[in-house]
């Protein structure tokens, strides 16, 4: 980007995408009558993959894992992990995807990028998962400090190091080279 106008375009692409997201995530879901089927059906999918691959890996580890729709735990321990709607980072892998489709660059990539790194962050969501079903068995205590800090800084950090990598080898032509 190498002027305000650019930033700001930048700025107003990634908010035109964000905002709307985020107001019908947190007011509009139940208030519209097609939202909610819409929405739980995203939320559903979302669900089955960080369950499935969060139980496909502690077995993998032979752990005895049990687990309902929304909860996961392992045999014997005496907390289990309840996976919500806001766990399955979904807000998140909007941020990630506005991001890049606001970024002038290559547009071409931006339709492989986008489903990469959304991937990349569920996979890193069900590693946390993982991670804290183990920590809800052994060690209860820091289970608020990974939950709420250790996983953020991690997965902005993966947000903003895809995101870096993308404009550095992807930069292609951006809006304004490619009117000149």
């Amino acid at each position: 980007m190498k002027s305000f106008k650019e930033i700001n375009k930048f700025i107003f692409l990634f908010a035109a995408i964000y905002l709307p997201f985020m107001l019908v995530d947190t007011f509009l879901v139940y208030e519209l009558p097609f939202l909610p089927t819409i929405w739980n059906f995203i939320y559903h999918i979302l669900l089955k993959f960080v369950m499935g691959g969060t139980v496909f890996v502690l077995k993998l580890f032979n752990y005895e894992v049990l687990h309902t729709y929304d909860i996961v735990w392992i045999k014997g321990a005496k907390h289990s992990l309840f996976i919500g709607h806001i766990c399955l980072a979904f807000e998140l892998m909007v941020i990630f995807s506005a991001l890049i489709f606001a970024y002038p660059g290559d547009k071409k990539s931006k339709w492989w990028v986008i489903p990469v790194g959304c991937l990349l962050i569920e996979l890193l969501n069900i590693g946390r998962m993982v991670l804290l079903t183990v920590g809800a068995r052994d060690r209860v205590e820091s289970l608020h400090f990974e939950h709420h800090y250790l996983f953020k800084f991690a997965v902005y950090f993966l947000i903003f190091v895809i995101w870096a990598l993308w404009i550095k080898y992807f930069p292609g032509k951006d809006d304004t080279e490619a009117k000149a």
